[in-house]
């Protein structure tokens, strides 16, 4: 954060912030070229190869909304542009990787006007589940501007479901919305973790997740 003459709090995006982000991902490595100065290389996730193709998109959407949604007011938020550069294309690598193919050879398949992405089977027929490609711009100042532009934690409801409707960000992959829906299960027992939706109910050992159209669609027909 920075702070004007005038006392106004100003939400910035530091660069150690997103770069740590790749390195807690691990998808990005970094060199020394012949002259000294850092290459920077995404590469492919191990631990997502095994993964169905909708849920390696979900994950990488939700880790590129995570950060978005928190630094949305920031005034140099497209900064973001870098962090997405590097999140997109381990992401096209993790698909070669999975398939030990180029990523030239699998565009045809999951291509379609430009955006990577996966359809999939729902009870209200096929959908499409596409990389984050909606840039980064940032939102408007409130009219109060002298008010602290860091997200307000309310002790005692953050966890209720009423509190988590009314926030209208899905809980999975991070996308604001205001068709948010509950998704249940009966017991934390049953979960086995085969999609993305479950092992985020594992992870905080809760048995439902607030979560936009295109995820509840797909946890709800898994």
């Amino acid at each position: 954060m920075q702070r004007s003459w005038y006392g106004v709090v100003h939400l910035s995006v530091p660069r150690e912030k997103w770069e740590s982000k790749l390195r807690e991902y691990e998808v990005l490595e970094i060199s020394k070229g012949a002259d000294g100065s850092e290459q920077w290389k995404a590469v492919h996730r191990k631990k997502l190869i095994n993964s169905r193709d909708i849920d390696i998109i979900m994950k990488y959407n939700q880790e590129i909304r995570g950060i978005y949604n928190y630094y949305r007011l920031a005034k140099n938020v497209s900064v973001l542009s870098k962090f997405y550069y590097i999140m997109r294309t381990s992401m096209y690598r993790t698909f070669g990787a999975k398939y030990k193919s180029l990523v030239s050879k699998l565009k045809p398949q999951y291509m379609r006007d430009g955006i990577w992405g996966v359809d999939y089977p729902t009870k209200d027929g096929m959908k499409r589940m596409e990389i984050y490609h909606d840039g980064f711009r940032a939102r408007k100042m409130p009219a109060d501007s002298s008010v602290d532009i860091l997200p307000q934690r309310r002790y005692g409801g953050i966890n209720t479901l009423a509190s988590r409707l009314r926030a209208e960000i899905c809980e999975l992959c991070g996308e604001k919305t205001k068709d948010i829906r509950m998704h249940h299960v009966k017991a934390l027992k049953d979960l086995t973790g085969k999609d993305a939706a479950e092992i985020l109910m594992m992870k905080r050992r809760r048995k439902s997740l607030a979560l936009c159209l295109h995820c509840y669609s797909h946890a709800t027909s898994a």
